[in-house]
């Protein structure tokens, strides 16, 4: 457990919890679920598999920090998750507010991502990955992958996003960059974005059952690799 009354000397637990998200991620056992009270802490790094960070049942908690390019980042794990959680306030250009690198095996789900200068969530070189069930709003993109496989986006609200990052992107409700393997992108909610979905140089997207208004539905590209096996079915817009 961790609240903003909490001590990282302390053990963790629901009477005494920890003080920061970022130690429970250094010494939390593996296969724990860290749950953090109601208030707002500073982001964090996950390098460390299999630990799930999420609010305690009832309350809401804010990871917020201007100070980090990510506020919340996965590195090099196989398995974690971000679970109800309000994640915002990255200010740097190319930052984000949730960043999965050279990852697998991550959830986000029923999260806010808010309000950041780029991307709300960003898929870099990471396979099976899950964005369901999250708000995604105010942000430049509300969600890139780069160089992603086997990433499902399903179920989200995604709104809103209309900045530049610089002066050829951003706008973009979701952004598929030169993808690797198979990306599935259903029933999700589009509107108020620049352009909903925009596809450069990526093959094996799945993008169907989606609804979108108040936008561009698509904008597509490439410089290098085709997009190549590409399906667009039973959407409106």
């Amino acid at each position: 457990y961790v609240a903003a009354t909490g001590s990282d000397a302390g053990p963790g637990t629901l009477a005494q919890p920890w003080r920061t998200a970022a130690h429970a991620a250094q010494v939390a056992p593996a296969g724990s679920t860290i749950y953090l009270r109601a208030g707002t802490y500073a982001g964090f790094d996950v390098t460390r598999s299999g630990l799930t960070f999420r609010s305690y049942p009832g309350e809401v908690a804010v990871v917020r920090d201007a100070g980090r390019e990510d506020v919340i980042e996965f590195s090099g794990v196989t398995s974690g998750a971000l679970r109800d959680l309000t994640v915002e306030g990255s200010t740097t250009q190319y930052g984000s507010g949730v960043k999965i690198d050279e990852s697998s095996g991550v959830t986000i789900a029923t999260s806010t991502v808010r309000n950041n200068r780029t991307w709300g969530i960003v898929i870099v070189r990471s396979s099976n990955i899950r964005i369901e069930d999250n708000r995604v709003t105010g942000n430049a993109n509300g969600i890139e992958e780069r160089y992603a496989s086997d990433l499902v986006i399903a179920r989200n609200r995604i709104y809103g996003n209309v900045t530049e990052v610089d002066s050829g992107r951003g706008q973009q409700g979701i952004n598929f960059y030169k993808s690797t393997g198979a990306v599935t992108v259903t029933d999700n909610l589009l509107w108020d974005n620049g352009t909903h979905f925009e596809v450069y140089g990526a093959s094996n997207l799945n993008i169907t059952g989606n609804l979108t208004w108040n936008g561009q539905v698509m904008e597509t590209g490439t410089d290098g690799p085709a997009c190549d096996a590409n399906r667009f079915t039973r959407n409106v817009g």
